[in-house]
């Protein structure tokens, strides 16, 4: 699990301390409201995450196999 738009930046990239800067906070807003995983990752998100995750490698699949001689 990750913050929205977290993993978007390399790792040298200075963005990617601040997104780091930014878990704290969140974590803890987490923790006082008493939230835990399995109130975030509902079949719903797992499913969601399913369809990006075979989009994607089909997209990947796609290109890597459409090269026209």
């Amino acid at each position: 699990m990750t913050l929205p738009g977290d993993s978007s930046f390399p790792a040298e990239y200075k963005e990617k301390l601040d997104e780091c800067d930014s878990v704290g906070p969140a974590l803890r807003n987490l923790v006082e409201k008493n939230i835990l995983p399995r109130d975030i990752m509902t079949r719903a998100a797992f499913e969601n995450a399913t369809v990006c995750i075979l989009h994607t490698q089909f997209e990947t699949f796609r290109r890597s196999h459409s090269t026209v001689s």
